[in-house]
């Protein structure tokens, strides 16, 4: 026998019918009011007025697409959470980068990202350089810990080199090490002795 609020027993006219109107009103079809329920069965026992409808505004107003905000709530419906870590963390909602933040976050389980700031402070980040870090691009802060003692440790590798290129350079966490971080480092560290020797 079904629960009461198992979605496959949600009533057409109390429970299924708002929801839809809702995402009507708010621009999207049918078919992508199926997907995301498909996705996460469970916003149909949201409430309408009081949690739904202001969430779903809340991230298209920021998306400022219903293909944007349609993708991210099939990958998840705790998306009003994630709008509001990002704000936590200091990015502003009018910059390029607040979408790609947000898709960061929604990326990492709470867990995760805890061990990430964690590992950071260990490699001797300030909460101020984690924060820089994360307003400036985001996806440093969506590489495996593995990539980030990486490139660390190919940067103290390098005479004069420290976390400092990642704070002034955050890109550096994104590059692939072997294809760009690597050459570029070779190339210059031959500058820099050629220029020794002038």
């Amino acid at each position: 026998m079904l629960s009461k609020e198992c979605p496959l027993s949600a009533g057409l006219e109390k429970i299924i019918k708002p929801k839809i109107n809702i995402f009507q009103d708010l621009g999207f079809n049918t078919i992508d009011f199926a997907d995301i329920v498909s996705g996460d069965p469970w916003i149909l026992y949201r409430s309408a007025d009081n949690s739904l409808g202001p969430s779903i505004l809340v991230l298209k107003n920021v998306l400022r697409s219903n293909a944007d905000t349609s993708t991210l709530l099939k990958r998840c419906d705790n998306m009003k959470d994630f709008v509001r870590r990002v704000d936590e963390m200091g990015v502003d909602r009018k910059s390029k980068v607040f979408l790609p933040a947000i898709r960061v976050m929604s990326s990492i389980t709470e867990e995760n990202w805890d061990h990430k700031l964690k590992l950071l402070r260990e490699l001797g980040f300030s909460e101020e350089n984690i924060l820089s870090v994360f307003r400036r691009v985001p996806q440093a802060l969506g590489v495996f810990e593995r990539k980030i003692k990486e490139v660390i440790q190919l940067l103290r590798s390098v005479e004069n080199r420290d976390i400092s290129c990642i704070i002034c350079h955050p890109e550096l966490l994104v590059c692939s090490v072997n294809q760009r971080l690597k050459p570029r480092l070779e190339v210059i560290k031959v500058l820099e002795i050629a220029q020794e020797k002038t």
